[in-house]
């Protein structure tokens, strides 16, 4: 596996916030050539922030 080109500026960096997000459905999509899940125009049932620590760490 090779490294992202932005690895060297992104070491050390604060991540990007994650979400977990639910949904009733969704379509199997292909884009550019791969499948994906799409869930274009499906409103979601619930948004939430993924955030956790290793317990008893810091």
């Amino acid at each position: 596996m090779l490294p992202a080109p932005n690895a060297a500026t992104r070491h050390g960096a604060a991540t990007e916030p994650w979400f977990a997000v639910w949904l009733a459905g969704y379509q199997v999509i292909t884009d550019h050539g791969n499948l994906a899940a799409s869930y274009a125009g499906t409103p979601p049932l619930r948004i939430r922030p993924i955030a956790w620590r290793l317990p008893n760490l810091f």
